[in-house]
């Protein structure tokens, strides 16, 4: 129940009996409502460690979407699937930008209820401000003896040091997972590139030798050229500094960041870029340290630029697209082949799509 929409798609409400599955290697995930919970579904149910289930079913209501943020009363906008507050200095917002910063750069020594301390206190208003601690301003904070500030202030400051990659990763722009950021990074190559990039993201979009008007502007433009990102995925990024961009400069002066290094892996799919979707025997997180470490790539969306589809069970749109775009379809089995070298049986498969088609 990630998301409004699929509460409404389910039409479930507060104190249904819901059918639950395991999705991918751990996720539960419910897939209908069955019908109303009534007190004996309650009877002989115990916890986990054994106590007796004593609790009393809610009452049946409907699950109330909020309008409002429940933190800073900013007015949240629908972004796709999501509930967005775009208040950038609403505390929760502030604490999370903190947090994921943190998780990014692992300075494991920073948790939630240090990042929240670090800004009810005020000491932390900003990205920035991390960078600006010393050992007494976190020892003063409850739970924070002297060794565990010392040792805080020390993964700060060793993480000062960091790829341009990690650098835009650790923002946590919508949209924007460490894969993707590291392709951009390795396209730009400095943090000044980037930003002037960010600059001219409202450019007029200009025509080319021929007199023939450019679909984008220079800045998507150059930015789209990067296997998985669209005009979408770049304007998020274009548009998420350009509202960061106080703490980007600032941060851009505290921190050493270094161009990405371009990546030497090679491989019998070096070259190939690879997209999954459905499910699968082995899990996501394998399958995709198998094609990185054969050189290949992997990418969360399918266009014509892309040379494999991993179909598994359940697969949905991204199968459909890809056999509209001609992309070639591998089941998991075929796919083992492809890493041994072997390649797939075209002829025992109605699956695999030839290349056809170019935008």
């Amino acid at each position: 129940l990630h998301n409004a929409g699929e509460l409404s798609r389910l039409m479930i409400s507060i104190g249904d009996k819901v059918r639950i599955v395991r999705r991918g290697d751990v996720i539960p995930k419910i897939i209908e409502v069955i019908d109303k919970a009534e007190p004996s579904d309650l009877e002989n149910r115990t916890h986990s460690n054994g106590d007796i289930f004593n609790e009393n079913l809610p009452p049946h209501t409907s699950i109330l979407i909020p309008s409002l943020c429940p933190r800073c009363s900013t007015k949240l906008i629908e972004e796709g699937a999501f509930i967005r507050c775009t208040n950038l200095n609403c505390p929760s917002r502030l604490e999370r930008t903190i947090l994921y910063w943190c998780r990014a750069l692992e300075l494991d020594g920073i948790g939630e209820k240090l990042a929240e301390q670090l800004c009810s206190q005020g000491l932390v208003k900003s990205l920035p401000d991390l960078y600006r601690l010393n050992i007494r301003d976190v020892s003063s904070l409850e739970r924070m003896a002297t060794k565990s500030a010392t040792n805080v202030i020390k993964e700060l400051e060793s993480s000062k040091n960091l790829t341009l990659g990690k650098f835009l990763s650790a923002f946590g722009l919508p949209g924007i997972g460490p894969e993707i950021a590291t392709s951009v990074a390795t396209k730009v190559e400095t943090i000044e590139n980037l930003l002037e990039l960010v600059s001219l993201r409202n450019e007029e979009i200009g025509r080319d030798n021929e007199g023939i008007l450019y679909k984008h502007n220079r800045a998507v433009r150059e930015l789209t050229e990067i296997d998985g990102v669209g005009e979408t995925v770049a304007r998020q990024i274009l548009d998420g500094l350009a509202l960061r961009i106080d703490s980007v400069l600032e941060l851009s002066n505290q921190l050493y960041i270094s161009p990405e290094l371009k990546s030497k892996s090679v491989g019998h799919l070096n070259g190939s870029t690879f997209c999954i979707t459905g499910t699968l025997t082995l899990p996501r997180k394998e399958i995709v340290l198998l094609i990185k470490s054969n050189g290949g790539k992997v990418v969360s969306s399918v266009s014509n630029n892309l040379t494999y589809l991993i179909s598994g069970e359940s697969s949905g749109s991204k199968l459909e697209n890809a056999k509209n775009l001609g992309v070639t379809i591998l089941t998991e089995d075929e796919f083992s082949k492809l890493l041994q070298s072997e390649k797939p049986n075209e002829a025992s498969s109605t699956n695999i799509q030839k290349s056809l088609m170019d935008f």
